[in-house]
């Protein structure tokens, strides 16, 4: 879900990013309580948002680095010790991630591009 926010940020408003994040934090913890996971999952695209709009690749390459970079600090703000103990683990969520990205990201051009005018 991580990897699909991230793309999105290339090609979404700042209002839909926020709104698709806020729906994304509530379909995973639909209690009433928001853990620091949690928090942290909803302001990586937001801060991925800010800094797309200053990235100095292509846009496609601006999205694998957010997506490895993302899912990078969301194991880092959640257990560090999970890059020690299963470093494989962790390579396989990035390496997936990235796959899925890039295959939304092409979906989402693609419909850019086809996109009509007003809409």
């Amino acid at each position: 879900m991580l990897a699909a926010l991230l793309t999105a940020v290339f090609f979404l408003e700042f209002l839909e990013i926020l709104l698709l994040a806020l729906f994304a934090a509530w379909l995973l913890n639909w209690q009433p309580g928001v853990s620091a996971e949690l928090l942290f999952f909803l302001l990586l695209p937001l801060f991925f948002f800010a800094l797309a709009r200053f990235s100095p690749w292509r846009r496609w390459l601006s999205a694998v680095v957010a997506t490895i970079a993302g899912i990078t600090l969301l194991y880092l703000g959640r257990d560090y010790s999970s890059f020690l103990v299963l470093p494989h683990l962790v390579f396989a969520d990035i390496l997936f991630s990235v796959a899925f990205g890039m295959l939304l990201y092409q979906i989402l051009r693609l419909l850019e591009s086809n996109r009509p005018l007003g809409i």
